[in-house]
C-alpha cells in the first residue's frame, strides 16, 4: 500500500496563559522541492494521519494550555484530515512537525 500524497498542511496554535494566535498554511506544490519533501516526511513520521480525523486530545482539567490543530489535505477526493492536541498531550512523534510548523507560523491577528 502506498502512502497518500500530502498536498497542503494547515496549522493553528491558539490559547495559553499568554494567549497566542498563530497559523500557517503550506501548499507543498509551491514550496521548494527540498522543503516539500521535509514537510511530507514530518507529516508521515508524526503519525497524525493514523489518528482518527476530528479527534481532539486534551488533558482533562488542564488550564492555560495551547491547542494545536493540524489539518492535512491528501487529495481532491477526500475530506481534509484534522487532529487537535493540547500542549500537554502532543505525542512525542508529533513534536518535530509541531516545531517545524511553529517556525513558519504568523500571528493571526496581524491581518485583522
Amino acid at each position: 500500500m502506498s502512502l497518500p500524497q500530502v498536498l497542503r498542511v494547515s496549522f493553528r496554535a491558539i490559547g495559553g496563559f499568554v494567549p497566542r494566535f498563530q497559523e500557517c498554511r503550506l501548499d507543498l506544490a509551491t514550496l521548494p522541492a527540498g522543503e516539500a519533501e521535509i514537510l511530507a516526511g514530518l507529516v508521515f513520521a508524526s503519525g497524525i494521519l493514523a489518528h482518527p480525523s476530528g479527534k481532539v486530545t486534551r488533558v482533562r482539567g488542564a488550564a492555560d494550555v495551547v491547542t494545536y490543530t493540524f489539518t492535512v489535505e491528501t487529495g481532491p477526493d477526500g475530506p481534509p484530515h484534522t487532529v487537535t492536541f493540547d500542549s500537554l498531550s502532543v505525542p512525542e512523534a508529533v513534536r518535530p512537525l509541531l516545531r517545524y510548523l511553529l517556525s513558519r507560523s504568523h500571528n493571526m491577528l496581524d491581518n485583522v
